[in-house]
């Protein structure tokens, strides 16, 4: 016989006898979304680009039928696209064929057949994101409802459906039934670690960034210039050491300092 353990799943998304889960989500709203420049492939260092899905291009019934029967994956493939030759290795589930709009988004039903995706839910991995082809035109303009964009996005045809831990659409999450009026997409700052690119504060990549350009600018030195530059890293630290108060050594030359700016004060 067949048996099956019992977990919670998020609302609106339940477990099949077969361990599947299947549910919907909102996903694929229109509006401006932002991307790092690097994720468009543009020139410079790397900055925000706002591009702006209008309604007409989300809901058209080209981009909507696209979206029908795609792979759902476990974050986003590295080689960017599901196709013949990976889809045993990366998908997870698929999309089923009922994909309806609600308000600004795009609902999907969805079923999850893996385990090891299935329990990522459960554990509170809940966030979608498409993976998706377009035509992108670098017009900056204003959207109906004010807000500025940098380039404006036509004839998106889906690739994928990827499970994800922070989506780009705001509230397109697993069993959501709606979306909060005035939530506001989560930021999409990132830094590559291994093939997986990881959500991470702003602060944490420019540090990050700062930190690599330093280690890159070391490695060009030759090996006497390291040298040099390690023996000078070492003597500021052992001149901070020896001045730091808290050392008894720090403290007598502290009393000796002070002692010698008496002398030559006159008051010794």
């Amino acid at each position: 016989m067949l048996l099956h353990d019992r977990a919670s799943l998020p609302s609106g998304m339940r477990l099949t006898g077969q361990g599947f889960a299947v549910g919907t989500a909102l996903a694929c709203r229109t509006g401006v979304m932002v991307y790092g420049s690097d994720e468009l492939g543009l020139p410079g260092p790397r900055r925000e680009i706002r591009l702006y899905r209008p309604r007409e291009t989300v809901m058209s019934k080209a981009s909507m039928a696209s979206l029908a029967h795609k792979p759902v994956v476990s974050d986003h493939p590295p080689e960017g696209s599901i196709n013949a030759s990976n889809y045993r290795q990366r998908a997870c589930g698929w999309v089923g064929g009922d994909v309806a709009v609600e308000g600004e988004h795009l609902r999907i039903p969805l079923c999850i057949a893996d385990a090891a995706t299935v329990r990522e839910i459960i554990g509170g991995k809940r966030e979608v994101s498409c993976g998706y082809r377009a035509t992108v035109s670098y017009t900056p303009g204003v959207t109906p409802k004010g807000e500025a964009y940098d380039g404006v996005v036509t004839a998106i045809t889906y690739d994928h459906v990827a499970i994800v831990h922070r989506g780009r659409a705001g509230s397109a999450r697993l069993g959501d039934a709606r979306q909060s009026l005035g939530e506001k997409a989560m930021s999409d700052t990132t830094i590559r670690i291994g093939d997986a690119d990881i959500p991470a504060d702003p602060r944490i990549v420019a540090e990050i960034e700062r930190l690599r350009q330093a280690a890159a600018a070391r490695s060009s030195l030759s090996v006497a210039d390291q040298l040099r530059a390690d023996a000078r890293d070492a003597l500021l630290a052992d001149q901070a050491a020896r001045r730091d108060p808290s050392t008894a050594r720090g403290a007598y030359i502290a009393h000796l300092e002070t002692a010698y700016r008496g002398v030559e004060a006159g008051n010794v």
